[in-house]
Order: structure tokens, then sequence, then C-alpha cells
């Protein structure tokens, strides 16, 4: 019988919270393996959740902050969505819904915002969640405290005021129709913010339990979640992994349950001894160009880069065919923000076209082949040269190491707008200089 594997592309409370089972279906630790294997063969593997035991969920980098206002990766926020909530979180499907708060209700002018608490919601530490609380976690979001917003889109709160024990209403300078998304900021204890690097205290379904640089995160079953019935698993490693063809290998040796970031022709390689499942991804890569930069301040050189890329072929090396071809940083599905330009622009490169736009912008390019530009960890670097050499043939390849501190990284794109070419995750909803 096959062994399940679970690829996902959603946020990973849905994974360890309504999943609660690891390869073997069982909730059983994968630490013995030979065991897992017998039990695999023998035993049909369950759709329904499964109560107890814990998976190791490979993960392919380390966290940039423990702190949740200050965590900016999205590989990050997706394990920290399982310690923390906000006033509001998303669903499984996406859509918006109560978390720390009960209820909520928006001014006719859209400046007042009034949310009424949950009952019987606890932080990790044993306490009630309490106005106070709200009170200080989106003040310090916001920058109210210190003057240092560490949430951009809350900079428009001008005061949080309690108006019992049980709500808390929060006036801004401007209305906008998309800030109660950025009530998802977490609510933690009034006056942990200096120990949330060190120890952090949230209401989610899992609790901290430690974190080792360059290793991983674990977390336990938080006994006293709101949510009644949730979680399933008593416990969640996240292991860091250092590359693909790593992880591939500790799930074929039981060292980790759940891999959600295997490349077309990896799954395939393991569609023999596993059901591979996918779904498609809210998450949008991109190449997100810096318009201060020169000579990106000129739109038709802009327009030529659009013309010049072959996303055909980056999807088919990339996703085997599998992904969507989109032309913005936006999610198609968001369908009052999304436009589709590839009918513009097209899927394959138009290098004639390219040309004649940056010719007519006062530039001009060599014939010469493609450049690829291959990204690689340290420990990496081997296999690195070894897809380089294959693609020799055809393209012009320059190998990169990542960067070893992914928050300095993120700050220097993000805080500083230090880049002219950037490609991200769509997690960051904001590149300036």
């Amino acid at each position: 019988m096959k062994k399940r594997l679970h690829i996902l592309f959603m946020a990973l409370l849905a994974m360890a919270v309504l999943g609660g089972c690891g390869a073997d279906g069982t909730g059983a630790s994968s630490e013995d393996t030979s065991s897992k294997e017998q039990n695999v063969q023998e035993t049909e593997i369950s759709e329904e959740p499964v109560y107890g035991g814990s998976v190791v969920v490979g993960i392919q980098q380390d966290i940039d902050s423990l702190d949740p206002h200050k965590a900016t990766a999205a590989g990050t926020k997706e394990i920290l969505f399982n310690v923390f909530e906000g006033l509001v979180k998303p669903d499984e499907n996406g859509n918006l819904i109560c978390a720390v708060a009960s209820d909520y209700s928006v001014s006719e002018d859209g400046l007042v915002y009034t949310f009424t608490l949950r009952d019987g919601v606890k932080f990790h530490n044993g306490n009630d969640v309490t106005c106070e609380d709200v009170k200080y976690s989106l003040e310090r979001a916001a920058g109210l405290l210190d003057g240092t917003p560490l949430v951009a889109t809350l900079q428009t709160i001008q005061s949080v005021d309690i108006l019992d024990d049980k709500t808390v209403q929060v006036t801004v300078d401007t209305p906008n129709t998309e800030l109660i998304y950025s009530f998802v900021t977490a609510i933690i204890p009034a006056g942990s913010g200096e120990d949330a690097e060190a120890n952090p205290v949230g209401t989610g379904p899992f609790s901290f339990v430690s974190y080792t640089p360059q290793e991983g995160i674990v977390l336990a079953k938080n006994e006293n979640y709101w949510q009644e019935g949730l979680p399933y698993l008593d416990e969640v490693d996240f292991k860091i992994v250092g590359s693909a063809d790593t992880a591939l290998l500790e799930l074929q040796g039981g060292s980790i349950d759940i891999y959600a970031y295997l490349t077309d022709s990896q799954a395939n390689e393991l569609k023999d001894s596993f059901n591979v499942i996918s779904s498609p991804s809210n998450v949008v890569q991109a190449l997100f160009l810096n318009n201060d930069y020169e000579p990106l301040s000129d739109v038709k050189v802009r327009q030529a880069i659009c013309y010049a890329l072959d996303k055909d072929m980056v999807n088919e090396f990339v996703a085997g065919g599998n992904g969507t071809l989109i032309s913005s940083a936006m999610l198609p599905t968001l369908k009052d923000y999304y436009e589709d330009l590839n009918d513009l622009y097209g899927t394959s490169a138009n290098v004639e076209k390219a040309k004649e736009l940056l010719t007519e912008a006062g530039y001009t390019i060599p014939d010469t082949k493609k450049r690829i530009a291959l990204l690689h960890d340290k420990a990496d670097v081997v296999n690195a040269i070894e897809e380089a050499e294959k693609l020799r043939k055809d393209y012009d390849v320059v190998i990169y190491e990542k960067p070893k501190k992914l928050s300095k990284f993120l700050d220097k794109i993000q805080a500083k707008g230090y880049f002219g070419f950037c490609f991200l995750g769509e997690e960051i909803r904001e590149l300036k200089k």
C-alpha cells in the first residue's frame, strides 16, 4: 500500500490542526521508521482526523523572528499562524472569521471599528485575554507606544479605547475597506513585547516549546484552546531542511513526515511509494522591480523586461508546467484588483520586442545567451553546480549563495529598498525605497 504524503500549499494551521496525521495517517511519531513501514503496509489510511501523536514538518528556511509583530518572511508567518491569533483570522478557505473577537462592527464613515472579545480565550500562560492586552497589542503594532510602527497598515490607527471589560474601540484617520484584514495582527499579553522574541505567548492552537537556530522550532498542543475539539496533534516539530534533495531523502527515510515544497520531478519520483496530494497555492512568486533604480525608472525598460521573460520556460522548469501564469503580483482570485496582461506581453519570450523597446529607451543589448541565476544553500553547492552544468548549453548561468540571515536580507529589501530586481513570495505587501 502506498504511504501518504501531504504536499499542502495552504496555511499550516489547516495542515497541523485539521490534518492530524503524518505520512502514515496514524498520527504516530516518525522516529521508528521500520515499524511505520510495517504499519503502512497493514493498515488502511484513515481519511478522518486522528487525535494525538506528532508530526515532523520539513521547512525550507530558518524563521526571521519569533515576535509576531516583527516577523516578515512568509515561511515564518506560516509557522507563527499556529501560535498567535488576531481579533480576526482567515479560515482554511481564506475567508475572514472572528478569532479573539467574537464580533465586530464598522461605523458608516469607516473610521471606527468596535470589537467584542470572545469569552474563554486564554493565553498559553493560562491568563485570560483582556481588553488591556488587545489595546497594548494594537498600539504596539501601530507605533502608538514608541513611534515605531511594526505593522505598516496599522499606522492609520489614531487611538485604541476600552469601552468596557469586553469591548474595544479602534479609531483610524482614513476609511479603508481592506483595513479589517490587518486585524489579523497577533494579540499578545500586555507589556510582553520585550520578551516576545525569547518567550512568545499567544492564543493559537499550539504553544511555543523551543527554538534552535538553523535547526527548527517545536510547538505543543494548547490544551486550553478556545475552539472546541482542536487541535488534534499533540506536537509539531518544524525541521529546517537544507535542500529539496535532502527533503526527498528524509521523506523516504521517515525522518520528516510532511514537506510542502517538492519539485514536480521529485513528486513524480515518489508517486510509486507515496500518494502525492497537491492543491493550488495562494502565494504569488513575483519578480519585483524597483522603479527608483536606474534604468528601471524608464517604463520602456520595464516593459522590455516583461516581453523578455519566458514564463512558459520558468513554469516548466520550476513547476513541471503546473503553475498558473499571471501578469502581476496580485492573485487572480482577487478579481477586483487583478488585471490579466498575459495577452499583451505573452507568456513566452519576445526578445525582438524587448530589444525594440530598449532601443527606444536608449539602451542596446548584445546577442548573448539568456541568463539564469541559481540560488543555493551553502551545503547544497554541489547540486547547484550540477544543475548549472545541465543548463549551460542553452543559458548563461550564474550561481549565488543564499543570504545566511533572512531577516537582514528582508530588511534591506523591504525597509531600505536596496535592490533593483528581487524575486520574492507575495506575502510582502510593500516594497519601497
